[in-house]
Protein backbone atom coordinates (compact mmCIF):
# COMPACT_ATOMS: atom_id res chain seq x y z
CA UNK A 1 0.00 0.00 0.00
CA UNK A 2 0.90 3.71 -0.97
CA UNK A 3 2.21 5.05 2.41
CA UNK A 4 -0.02 9.53 2.10
CA UNK A 5 2.40 12.01 3.87
CA UNK A 6 0.73 14.28 6.58
CA UNK A 7 1.32 17.31 3.68
CA UNK A 8 -0.94 15.10 1.21
CA UNK A 9 -3.75 14.85 4.28
CA UNK A 10 -3.41 18.90 4.97
CA UNK A 11 -3.44 19.71 1.53
CA UNK A 12 -6.65 17.24 1.00
CA UNK A 13 -8.55 18.88 3.97
CA UNK A 14 -7.58 22.64 2.45
CA UNK A 15 -8.85 21.66 -1.01
CA UNK A 16 -12.13 20.14 0.53
CA UNK A 17 -12.37 23.15 3.05
CA UNK A 18 -11.91 25.02 -0.03
CA UNK A 19 -14.73 23.29 -2.13
CA UNK A 20 -17.46 23.76 0.60
CA UNK A 21 -16.31 27.57 0.93
CA UNK A 22 -17.30 28.09 -2.58
CA UNK A 23 -20.10 26.04 -2.56
CA UNK A 24 -21.52 27.79 -0.20
CA UNK A 25 -21.01 30.94 -1.90
CA UNK A 26 -22.83 29.70 -5.26
CA UNK A 27 -25.85 28.21 -2.38
CA UNK A 28 -26.22 31.85 -0.58
CA UNK A 29 -26.59 33.44 -4.62
CA UNK A 30 -28.25 30.99 -6.73
CA UNK A 31 -30.77 28.93 -4.01
CA UNK A 32 -33.61 30.96 -2.24
CA UNK A 33 -34.06 33.25 0.10
CA UNK A 34 -30.71 34.38 -1.98
CA UNK A 35 -29.30 36.48 1.12
CA UNK A 36 -26.21 36.74 -0.77
CA UNK A 37 -28.25 39.56 -3.39
CA UNK A 38 -28.97 40.98 -0.02
CA UNK A 39 -25.49 40.75 1.53
CA UNK A 40 -23.96 42.22 -2.12
CA UNK A 41 -26.75 45.48 -1.84
CA UNK A 42 -26.04 45.88 2.15
CA UNK A 43 -21.90 46.36 0.56
CA UNK A 44 -22.71 48.48 -2.00
CA UNK A 45 -25.06 50.81 -0.24
CA UNK A 46 -22.30 51.80 2.16
CA UNK A 47 -19.84 51.60 -0.18
CA UNK A 48 -21.45 54.28 -2.38
CA UNK A 49 -22.11 55.99 0.80
CA UNK A 50 -18.77 56.26 2.21
CA UNK A 51 -17.16 56.93 -1.02
CA UNK A 52 -19.61 59.22 -2.18
CA UNK A 53 -19.96 61.74 0.95
CA UNK A 54 -16.13 61.44 0.56
CA UNK A 55 -16.07 62.51 -2.76
CA UNK A 56 -18.72 65.42 -2.59
CA UNK A 57 -17.07 66.35 0.69
CA UNK A 58 -20.53 66.61 2.23
CA UNK A 59 -19.91 67.81 5.80
CA UNK A 60 -20.64 65.21 8.66
CA UNK A 61 -23.08 67.41 10.36
CA UNK A 62 -25.28 67.40 7.61
CA UNK A 63 -24.33 63.59 6.36
CA UNK A 64 -21.87 61.69 8.17
CA UNK A 65 -20.36 58.63 6.90
CA UNK A 66 -20.82 54.72 7.41
CA UNK A 67 -17.21 55.08 9.06
CA UNK A 68 -18.45 57.72 11.59
CA UNK A 69 -21.60 56.52 12.38
CA UNK A 70 -19.99 52.84 13.17
CA UNK A 71 -17.85 54.92 15.61
CA UNK A 72 -20.71 56.21 17.41
CA UNK A 73 -22.63 53.55 17.16
CA UNK A 74 -19.71 51.67 19.22
CA UNK A 75 -19.54 54.91 21.79
CA UNK A 76 -23.17 53.95 22.62
CA UNK A 77 -22.80 50.29 23.16
CA UNK A 78 -20.09 50.52 25.21
CA UNK A 79 -21.74 53.54 27.30
CA UNK A 80 -24.16 51.63 28.66
CA UNK A 81 -27.01 52.68 27.41
CA UNK A 82 -27.93 51.33 24.72
CA UNK A 83 -28.63 47.62 26.11
CA UNK A 84 -31.14 49.52 28.42
CA UNK A 85 -33.01 51.98 25.68
CA UNK A 86 -33.73 48.69 23.51
CA UNK A 87 -35.26 47.38 26.21
CA UNK A 88 -37.17 49.62 27.77
CA UNK A 89 -38.39 50.35 23.45
CA UNK A 90 -38.85 46.70 22.63
CA UNK A 91 -41.03 46.04 26.43
CA UNK A 92 -43.58 48.85 25.33
CA UNK A 93 -43.70 47.66 21.68
CA UNK A 94 -44.05 43.83 22.79
CA UNK A 95 -46.76 44.77 25.55
CA UNK A 96 -48.43 47.57 23.41
CA UNK A 97 -48.95 44.73 20.58
CA UNK A 98 -49.95 42.16 22.48
CA UNK A 99 -53.07 44.37 24.57
CA UNK A 100 -53.93 46.06 21.14
CA UNK A 101 -53.41 43.45 18.64
CA UNK A 102 -55.43 40.83 20.98
CA UNK A 103 -58.09 43.00 21.12
CA UNK A 104 -58.06 43.48 17.63
CA UNK A 105 -58.10 40.23 16.77
CA UNK A 106 -60.84 39.19 18.93
CA UNK A 107 -62.91 42.16 17.90
CA UNK A 108 -61.65 41.39 13.81
CA UNK A 109 -63.43 37.45 14.26
CA UNK A 110 -66.60 39.02 15.83
CA UNK A 111 -67.00 41.68 13.29
CA UNK A 112 -66.10 38.86 10.59
CA UNK A 113 -68.41 36.43 11.56
CA UNK A 114 -71.45 37.93 13.26
CA UNK A 115 -73.33 40.66 11.11
CA UNK A 116 -75.14 42.26 13.74
CA UNK A 117 -72.02 42.63 16.06
CA UNK A 118 -70.45 44.19 13.05
CA UNK A 119 -73.44 46.14 12.24
CA UNK A 120 -73.53 47.94 16.33
CA UNK A 121 -69.70 48.34 16.08
CA UNK A 122 -68.81 49.68 12.35
CA UNK A 123 -69.79 53.03 12.61
CA UNK A 124 -67.43 53.67 15.76
CA UNK A 125 -64.37 51.67 13.85
CA UNK A 126 -64.98 53.71 10.36
CA UNK A 127 -65.59 57.07 11.95
CA UNK A 128 -62.28 56.68 14.94
CA UNK A 129 -59.60 54.49 12.27
CA UNK A 130 -58.76 57.74 10.40
CA UNK A 131 -57.69 59.72 13.11
CA UNK A 132 -53.48 60.14 13.27
CA UNK A 133 -52.79 58.20 16.28
CA UNK A 134 -49.83 59.86 16.99
CA UNK A 135 -52.29 63.31 17.80
CA UNK A 136 -53.65 61.12 20.75
CA UNK A 137 -50.77 61.54 22.47
CA UNK A 138 -51.32 64.89 24.95
CA UNK A 139 -54.80 63.20 25.44
CA UNK A 140 -53.29 60.13 26.74
CA UNK A 141 -50.63 61.75 29.03
CA UNK A 142 -53.38 63.48 30.53
CA UNK A 143 -55.27 60.26 31.07
CA UNK A 144 -52.98 57.73 31.63
CA UNK A 145 -49.96 59.92 33.22
CA UNK A 146 -45.96 60.74 32.09
CA UNK A 147 -45.34 57.20 32.83
CA UNK A 148 -45.00 54.11 30.67
CA UNK A 149 -48.73 53.52 30.38
CA UNK A 150 -49.36 56.60 27.55
CA UNK A 151 -46.93 54.87 25.14
CA UNK A 152 -48.49 51.66 25.52
CA UNK A 153 -51.69 52.83 25.50
CA UNK A 154 -50.65 54.76 21.94
CA UNK A 155 -49.36 51.33 20.59
CA UNK A 156 -52.34 49.35 21.52
CA UNK A 157 -54.63 51.82 19.74
CA UNK A 158 -52.43 51.86 16.81
CA UNK A 159 -52.12 48.37 16.10
CA UNK A 160 -55.86 47.57 17.20
CA UNK A 161 -57.41 48.94 14.18
CA UNK A 162 -55.08 47.27 11.66
CA UNK A 163 -55.16 43.45 13.53
CA UNK A 164 -59.11 44.06 13.55
CA UNK A 165 -59.02 45.41 9.31
CA UNK A 166 -56.70 42.23 9.13
CA UNK A 167 -58.82 39.59 11.13
CA UNK A 168 -61.84 40.84 9.06
CA UNK A 169 -60.22 40.44 5.91
CA UNK A 170 -59.10 37.07 6.68
CA UNK A 171 -62.49 35.79 7.75
CA UNK A 172 -64.12 36.90 5.06
CA UNK A 173 -61.47 34.83 2.54
CA UNK A 174 -62.49 31.92 4.08
CA UNK A 175 -64.34 29.38 1.87
CA UNK A 176 -67.77 28.35 2.25
CA UNK A 177 -66.82 24.66 1.71
CA UNK A 178 -64.74 24.77 4.58
CA UNK A 179 -67.30 26.03 7.24
CA UNK A 180 -70.17 23.51 5.85
CA UNK A 181 -67.39 20.94 5.87
CA UNK A 182 -66.99 21.66 9.74
CA UNK A 183 -70.52 22.26 10.51
CA UNK A 184 -71.41 18.83 8.98
CA UNK A 185 -69.56 17.43 11.45
CA UNK A 186 -71.90 18.40 13.78
CA UNK A 187 -69.78 22.00 15.48
CA UNK A 188 -71.04 24.85 16.99
CA UNK A 189 -71.02 28.44 16.48
CA UNK A 190 -68.15 28.47 19.02
CA UNK A 191 -65.78 25.51 17.39
CA UNK A 192 -66.48 26.18 14.33
CA UNK A 193 -65.21 29.85 14.98
CA UNK A 194 -62.25 28.52 16.83
CA UNK A 195 -61.62 25.41 14.94
CA UNK A 196 -61.77 26.34 11.54
CA UNK A 197 -62.14 30.17 10.25
CA UNK A 198 -59.42 31.21 13.17
CA UNK A 199 -56.99 29.15 11.60
CA UNK A 200 -58.33 29.49 8.17
CA UNK A 201 -57.38 33.60 8.30
CA UNK A 202 -54.38 33.50 10.09
CA UNK A 203 -51.85 33.45 7.34
CA UNK A 204 -53.51 37.27 6.82
CA UNK A 205 -53.70 37.92 10.62
CA UNK A 206 -49.77 36.97 10.92
CA UNK A 207 -49.56 39.36 7.29
CA UNK A 208 -51.56 42.07 10.08
CA UNK A 209 -49.10 41.36 12.95
CA UNK A 210 -45.85 42.52 10.43
CA UNK A 211 -47.33 45.24 9.78
CA UNK A 212 -48.47 45.86 13.21
CA UNK A 213 -44.72 45.16 14.38
CA UNK A 214 -43.43 48.26 12.72
CA UNK A 215 -46.22 50.81 13.65
CA UNK A 216 -45.85 50.02 17.19
CA UNK A 217 -42.08 50.80 16.61
CA UNK A 218 -42.63 54.01 15.24
CA UNK A 219 -45.12 54.54 17.40
CA UNK A 220 -43.22 54.14 20.63
CA UNK A 221 -39.95 56.13 19.57
CA UNK A 222 -42.48 58.58 18.66
CA UNK A 223 -43.80 58.96 22.16
CA UNK A 224 -40.28 58.04 23.93
CA UNK A 225 -39.45 61.70 21.83
CA UNK A 226 -42.03 63.72 23.46
CA UNK A 227 -41.41 62.32 26.76
CA UNK A 228 -39.28 59.57 28.12
CA UNK A 229 -36.16 59.09 30.06
CA UNK A 230 -35.02 56.06 28.60
CA UNK A 231 -35.28 54.39 24.89
CA UNK A 232 -34.11 54.91 21.64
CA UNK A 233 -37.04 58.17 21.24
CA UNK A 234 -35.28 59.42 24.52
CA UNK A 235 -31.47 59.03 22.84
CA UNK A 236 -32.43 60.79 19.22
CA UNK A 237 -33.88 64.04 20.74
CA UNK A 238 -31.04 64.45 23.70
CA UNK A 239 -28.09 63.44 20.40
CA UNK A 240 -30.34 66.12 18.38
CA UNK A 241 -29.95 68.80 21.01
CA UNK A 242 -26.49 68.77 21.14
CA UNK A 243 -26.12 68.27 17.00
CA UNK A 244 -24.79 65.30 17.31
CA UNK A 245 -25.55 63.86 13.72
CA UNK A 246 -23.68 60.35 14.12
CA UNK A 247 -25.08 59.75 17.17
CA UNK A 248 -28.54 60.65 15.56
CA UNK A 249 -27.80 57.62 13.19
CA UNK A 250 -26.27 55.72 15.50
CA UNK A 251 -29.70 55.15 16.96
CA UNK A 252 -31.55 55.39 13.91
CA UNK A 253 -29.47 52.25 12.76
CA UNK A 254 -30.23 50.18 16.26
CA UNK A 255 -34.26 50.75 15.39
CA UNK A 256 -33.20 49.47 11.99
CA UNK A 257 -31.67 46.61 13.56
CA UNK A 258 -34.43 46.10 16.24
CA UNK A 259 -37.05 45.92 13.02
CA UNK A 260 -34.73 43.67 11.38
CA UNK A 261 -34.79 40.94 14.63
CA UNK A 262 -38.56 41.49 15.38
CA UNK A 263 -39.02 40.38 11.58
CA UNK A 264 -36.87 37.61 11.85
CA UNK A 265 -38.63 36.36 15.13
CA UNK A 266 -42.00 36.49 13.37
CA UNK A 267 -40.65 35.40 10.18
CA UNK A 268 -39.58 31.88 12.16
CA UNK A 269 -43.17 32.08 14.35
CA UNK A 270 -45.43 32.06 11.19
CA UNK A 271 -42.90 29.34 9.75
CA UNK A 272 -43.61 27.21 12.87
CA UNK A 273 -47.16 28.16 12.88
CA UNK A 274 -47.87 27.88 9.19
CA UNK A 275 -45.36 25.12 7.66
CA UNK A 276 -47.89 24.32 4.83
CA UNK A 277 -46.43 27.85 3.54
CA UNK A 278 -44.42 28.57 0.82
CA UNK A 279 -42.93 31.59 -0.37
CA UNK A 280 -44.22 32.98 -4.18
CA UNK A 281 -41.38 33.62 -6.61
CA UNK A 282 -37.95 32.68 -7.73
Amino acid sequence: MTAVSSKQVVFTRDVDSGRRRTLLLVRIFKEPPYVGWSIASTVLLLAGWEFGTWLLRIPPVILPPPSLIAVAFWKYAIAGSMFGDIVATFRRVLVGLAIGGGAGVVVGLLMGWYVKFRALLQPVIISTFPIPKIALLPLLMIWFGMGDAFKIALVAIGVFYILLVNTMAGVAGVSRTTIMAVQNLGANDFQLLYKAVLPAAFPVIMAGIRVSFSIALVLVIAAEMVLSRDGIGSFLVSSGQILDVESIFAALTVTALMGVIGYAVLDLIERILLPFQRSVGS
